[in-house]
């Protein structure tokens, strides 16, 4: 018999931690963060590795006025930085005694090469949807990496749970039928696990 079967996101919902965050001027940040802002098909195209983290730092060199070995060498330093909270492990070790909790996050190719891998040694997850690796976000195709993720673990959406701070993804994982559930940060996260593994 399958185990229950729980999709999670990452930003915003298991961590707020930025990319580049501690590792370059604070002015420098805020330059990267508005320029991602206010281009979103840049910011999608590299979350769907149309670019790679390279690309991206030495068009960014410009405007932060630092090098692109800078910004990459930071933007490494960043992701290998990237973790956790401990009270946010606990939560997911529990939960993951009793489902398969599925990362299912629209992120970077820096994410998969240098925050993954220590995500991984947690032992928490079941599995990884990273939208650098399959090449699309997750409401693309009408939520097909939604869909796909519940197809591997052999349970129909409607058996599904989701946890997300997007609205979009929520109202698409709905619309195939599945639960869920609507976090705004990493402290709602840990409420919402806690509630879930009581029906668990």
């Amino acid at each position: 018999m399958s185990k229950p079967l729980i999709l999670i996101d990452w930003y915003r919902t298991l961590s707020e931690h930025k990319f580049w965050e501690n590792h370059v001027s604070e002015s420098a940040l805020g330059i990267i963060q508005s320029e991602l802002k206010n281009n979103l098909v840049f910011l999608n195209d590299w979350m769907r590795a149309k670019t790679s983290s390279e690309d991206v730092c030495e068009i960014l060199s410009a405007e932060t006025q630092l090098s692109s070995k800078e910004l990459f060498s930071a933007l490494q330093k960043s992701c290998e930085d990237i973790s956790l909270s401990t009270a946010m492990v606990s939560a997911l070790s529990e939960v993951s005694r009793k489902a398969d909790l599925v990362l299912v996050s629209d992120n970077m190719d820096c994410f998969e090469r240098w925050t993954l891998p220590n995500l991984k040694k947690l032992g928490v997850f079941s599995g990884f949807y990273l939208s650098s690796a399959i090449k699309r976000l997750k409401n693309d195709n009408g939520g097909l990496t939604l869909a796909e993720a519940c197809r591997a673990y052999n349970i129909n959406p409607q058996e599904a749970s989701l946890i997300d701070d997007s609205k979009p993804t929520r109202d698409i994982f709905e619309s195939l039928g599945g639960r869920a559930h609507e976090v705004s940060n990493p402290a709602d996260t840990e409420r919402t696990l806690k509630e879930l593994l009581k029906s668990l």
